[in-house]
């Protein structure tokens, strides 16, 4: 592995999660291209990247701060899905994805800012 990183098991979680997202967003109709399937995506790309960038900050408080986006950035993916689900876009399964593999990433992103597991994961 080029950056140490890369082995922390939030950052696994989140791009395990993102995998599943941009697979249902995958099934959207095409009018949602640039809509709700964009926005999806999006933040669901903002959880790994602010991880990644908040590893490469210099203190603990930068690094919580950036884990506190990609908390956020879960409840927006969550609420893009209840929104998907009300237009019929996301099938009750999908939702599952959504909602249900959700919360043990949301814990682990909790703990992490709780603990600061920056140590040992800073780039020479």
């Amino acid at each position: 592995m080029a950056f140490r990183f890369e082995t922390l098991e939030i950052l696994q979680m989140a791009r395990g999660y993102g995998t599943k997202v941009y697979a249902l967003t995958a099934k959207f109709p095409r009018p949602e291209d640039y809509g709700l399937k964009s926005q999806m995506n999006r933040a669901v790309n903002s959880i790994s990247l602010n991880i990644g960038e908040g590893i490469a900050k210099n203190s603990n408080q930068a690094f919580d701060y950036h884990l506190e986006i990609s908390l956020g950035s879960t409840f927006e993916v969550v609420t893009g899905s209840f929104i998907a689900r009300t237009a019929s876009t996301l099938l009750s399964p999908g939702m599952k994805v959504c909602t249900g593999t959700v919360g043990d990433l949301r814990e682990a992103l909790m703990r992490s800012e709780t603990r600061s597991h920056k140590a040992g994961f800073l780039l020479p």
